[in-house]
């Protein structure tokens, strides 16, 4: 009995250090998506009927890149498109003024057509939230393109969601 309660005691013992060690030099979680990235941007405008967009990026100092995800659904009615597709790249360039944050060279519709984004920048600053999206269409990679060169798309209100974080 002795030796049972020997060994039960060891084997808490072995387990309390191996957690303190473990814990102890574990190191914690970091936000960096990038060496020194600006801003994480996070984008949710909806408007029905019409074109939505989920996006998300972090962009690199200096306004140069950054990398993004989006989704954008699109229901333009009979006749057009009306479907979900999904776009990743870098950012052509970024860059804040008059109270806007702008996104260049953003792939819109599956990479069929590209855009220029833009979002209010919050009150309080660089950082938090707003509720203004515009997403202007800047070229179509196809002949028939499902959203004309130049159509701009506004969202604002309970429409737009947008998180601008360090």
């Amino acid at each position: 009995m002795a030796k049972r309660r020997k060994v039960v005691l060891l084997l808490g013992a072995g387990l309390l250090v191996g957690a303190a060690l473990f814990f102890g030099t574990a190191a914690g979680a970091r936000a960096d998506y990038g060496p020194g990235a600006v801003y994480q941007v996070e984008i949710s405008a909806n408007a029905v009927p019409g074109p939505s967009f989920w996006f998300w990026a972090e962009l690199d100092p200096g306004g140069a890149s950054g990398d993004y995800q989006m989704t954008d659904c699109i229901h333009v009615g009979r006749g057009g498109p009306n479907a979900a597709a999904h776009a990743s790249g870098e950012v052509a360039s970024w860059y804040p003024s008059g109270g806007m944050l702008t996104m260049t060279g953003v792939n819109i519709i599956g990479g069929a057509e590209t855009a220029t984004i833009s979002v209010a920048l919050p009150s309080s600053g660089m950082y938090g939230h707003s509720n203004f999206v515009s997403v202007t269409v800047t070229s179509a990679n196809i002949p028939n393109p499902p959203l004309p060169v130049g159509a701009v798309f506004t969202f604002s209100g309970n429409q737009a969601q947008v998180q601008l974080a360090p």
